[in-house]
């Protein structure tokens, strides 16, 4: 066996790199101007709070995460920091959940969608086919 074809088997099984959500945004994310007060690279700085709610939904003995908070203070942004975290660190199928169909559009295509094409890691994972991404169905690599 050659040493490319040795070093490739090694890469497959090679663990993913595990980092936590809160180092994945930092290093990853970016907020589309259109939805967010403070667009641009993601800054922990300006959100502290959002620290220990991503390090929570990070912990595997953690089943259940509920917050309280006022309106506008990083909610939405916590969820797609952790799906952005999730669909680069450990690929799997996943759902979330709204109230109606509506809803789903409208979270689609005005919060999730622009931040996955603002993210270029995630960018790069979404499928080249058209019908992997619908606003209520999308498929990325390796998912």
């Amino acid at each position: 066996m050659n040493l490319t074809l040795k070093r490739r088997c090694f890469s497959i099984l090679r663990p993913r790199r595990r980092e936590g959500t809160c180092a994945w945004a930092m290093r990853s994310a970016w907020l589309p101007s259109d939805t967010n007060a403070e667009p641009g690279k993601y800054d922990l700085s300006k959100t502290p709070w959002v620290k220990e709610i991503l390090d929570v939904l990070d912990d595997p003995w953690v089943e259940l995460v509920a917050f309280q908070s006022c309106r506008q203070v990083a909610k939405t942004t916590v969820g797609l920091l952790w799906c952005g975290a999730s669909v680069e660190n450990d690929p799997a199928p996943f759902i979330v959940v709204h109230a109606d169909s509506k809803a789903v559009g409208h979270f689609s295509k005005e919060r999730f969608q622009p931040f996955v094409e603002g993210c270029p890691t995630l960018k790069e994972k979404k499928t080249s086919v058209e019908d992997d991404w619908t606003v209520s169905d999308m498929h990325f690599a390796d998912a």
